[in-house]
């Protein structure tokens, strides 16, 4: 028998679907709460039950991180029943008998500002958390029913503790960022699987319908050539351009201006699908302000993309020294809204330090930092110092905030360096007591160092790519070495695999495995041939001695049965040739996985190495390491 709260009565038990797209809190029995949907279970249930019960709707018991809303809550419970005496559990118990608790969600412990006075209780047995009416937090046996709270967490946000802010249109990402089936618009000025790369084209012009955010939908209005003009210098990552038809990439030419000086560019292509093509300038970064594009008449260009790198800073993570902020994760977050967080100064500190961990070594060639909107004077931050550090946290390139920049909002610095970065350090030693950091966003664009690849640079490219550089799509950017093609060089050519002495062991493992049927059938078709030239001769022979002359008639009828025999002969050798033939490939075949055995060792043997050289030294430019200043057009920053 089921049994529901009484102090609730009229409100009927809540059945909720597992929870798949984007909630608009708007089911019976919901509520919004801060940015969660909360939804109100009025069946009794002890806390193993409740908490079986959330997870079967795809939820998971209410976690409380502040009491800000929490009466606003109960209240709105409360108009919903017409009873106020309602207590419900939440997502919190104890693990050990040593008074700690903690919520299930993420195993942080509980928050002492939350307890309701005198708890919570140094627990004999396992006890769990429960919302008073209140709104502050008790503690109970677990085996005592009660109603209880599920949550959901709006799609907008996902990742560990739900820190970060989904890309893609709607809100509708994956627990790893990715935009789900059918939601794959990002939001304006992104682009890509997760919408992790930054577009150019959509943020600098907004006049033409081909940049749009990953939307499919084509647009046939673009003038050919296509010319961007930007407001500041951005280094180039990689051009992506979508068309209606397969194109002939020799007719599509792009150029790129850096003061009215063509840069030097040797691109390639790589193919992602169908209608998308990417073209990279192997010998990067290369920096410009303007961009020409021109394609053959006879294609449709459906949309173009201009990439200046992924942001390396997004979710990784962030220490401060002198400084504090609610929420640190957010200053990585990629969106500089107007209601962002910014860091505050903790008094009496005199050096205050900002550092981003970026995980993995990382090509930056381009930081912005995004200050508080409406101040008009940003001279408390004057002398500010931006700073890149390799893995042995020596420092790279360094830039200096002087008083010419202190009014821009957003600060955007261009380093001329080749080297890869671990760490980014923004710091300021106070000049007074009104020096300190006031930042709302970092953002660092760039590429992953080789061997990563990818949109987060988790994936390691194959050794068998020249340098060990991969595409966003693990092709290999340089071409394939002489005896080896395929997306990732790992396919031997076949007078390669004729020459390798590999090949020939490989033919010599899986001869006598492979070859019966096939030797069998040339054998066949070698007797058969024999044996009619035999027959043929000893017919003769035996007519010559017996003195009978052959007379024409029978030397045709002997010519047309030998005829036959041939034929049947031919047959066979031709069934054994084409045996051979299959054998020849299986053989092939058989070499090349060998290979590709031995390729794939080699990169479990040496995939953690991350290489400092993503080019040939040869190829390298000869420039010091610099920076330069920019300011973003404010309209044009996000």
């Amino acid at each position: 028998m089921v049994q529901f709260c009484p102090e609730i009565f009229g409100i009927m038990m809540l059945i909720v679907p597992p929870v798949q797209g984007l909630l608009k809190c708007d089911y019976n029995n919901s509520l919004m709460f801060q940015t969660s949907c909360i939804f109100v279970y009025t069946e009794l249930a002890n806390w193993k039950n409740a908490q079986k019960k959330c997870n079967e709707a795809g939820l998971h018991l209410m976690t409380i991180r502040n009491t800000v809303n929490t009466t606003q809550l109960l209240d709105a419970i409360s108009l919903m029943s017409g009873k106020s005496h309602v207590t419900f559990w939440t997502g919190a118990r104890s693990i050990k008998f040593h008074g700690l608790y903690f919520w299930e969600e993420d195993d942080s412990v509980v928050e002492s500002e939350l307890w309701r006075q005198g708890e919570p209780h140094v627990p004999f047995s396992k006890r769990c958390v429960y919302l008073d009416v209140s709104g502050e937090l008790g503690t109970w046996p677990c085996f005592v029913k009660r109603c209880f709270l599920c949550e959901a967490v709006e799609p907008t946000w996902y990742g560990d503790r739900n820190k970060f802010h989904c890309q893609c249109s709607q809100g509708l990402c994956d627990d790893i960022g990715s935009c789900l089936s059918g939601h794959m618009q990002c939001f304006p000025g992104w682009f890509g699987a997760k919408c992790e790369y930054y577009d150019v084209a959509r943020r600098q012009d907004k006049t033409y319908h081909v940049h749009e955010d990953n939307d499919p939908v084509c647009e046939h209005n673009l003038i050919n050539p296509y010319t961007l003009n930007l407001t500041s210098p951005v280094p180039f990552s990689f051009l992506r351009i979508i068309v209606t038809q397969a194109v002939d990439t020799t007719q599509v030419n792009f150029t790129l201006t850096l003061r009215s000086v063509q840069q030097t560019c040797q691109s390639t292509h790589i193919r992602m699908d169908h209608f998308t093509y990417d073209f990279i300038c192997l010998y990067g970064p290369v920096y410009y302000d303007q961009l020409t594009l021109a394609w053959p008449r006879t294609v449709t260009l459906c949309a173009v993309y201009i990439s200046k790198g992924h942001d390396v800073t997004f979710q990784q993570r962030v220490t401060f020294e002198g400084l504090k902020m609610a929420s640190p994760e957010v200053v990585v977050d990629s969106i500089d809204s107007i209601g962002s967080l910014c860091t505050e100064q903790i008094p009496g500190e005199t050096r205050q330090t900002i550092e981003i961990h970026l995980g993995l070594p990382q090509m930056i060639t381009q930081i912005t930092i995004a200050r508080k909107r409406g101040v008009a004077d940003y001279s408390h931050m004057k002398g500010l110092r931006i700073e890149t550090l390799d893995t042995r946290m020596q420092t790279l390139v360094t830039f200096q905030l002087n008083s010419a920049y202190s009014d821009a909002r957003v600060v955007s610095v261009l380093t001329f360096d080749n080297q890869t970065a671990a760490k980014i350090r923004i710091s300021l030693e106070a000049f007074n007591e009104k020096s300190f950091i006031e930042i709302c966003e970092i953002n660092a664009y760039g590429e992953c160092s080789p061997p990563f690849y990818g949109g987060d640079c988790l994936e390691v490219c194959p050794a068998s790519c020249p340098y060990k550089a991969c595409h966003i799509d693990d092709v290999c950017l340089w071409p394939c070495p002489a005896g080896t093609v395929g997306p990732q060089c790992k396919v031997p050519t076949i007078a390669a695999a004729l020459n390798d002495g590999r090949y020939q062991a490989a033919a010599s493992a899986h001869e006598t495995q492979l070859g019966y049927k096939e030797i069998a059938l040339i054998v066949a078709g070698v007797f058969f041939a024999c044996l009619a030239l035999v027959i043929l001769v000893m017919h003769c022979l035996t007519k010559a001695a017996s003195g009978v002359e052959m007379s024409l008639k029978e030397f045709l009828r002997l010519e047309s049965e030998a005829g036959q025999m041939l034929h049947l002969s031919s047959t066979s050798i031709e069934r054994g040739d084409s045996a051979l033939s299959i054998l020849v490939e299986r053989l092939e075949d058989a070499a090349r996985r060998q290979r590709n055995a031995a390729l794939m060792k080699h990169i479990l043997s040496k995939s953690l190495k991350v290489e400092d050289r993503s080019r040939p030294p040869a190829a390298r430019h000869n420039v010091s390491p610099s920076i330069e200043f920019d300011e973003f057009d404010e309209e044009d920053y996000v």
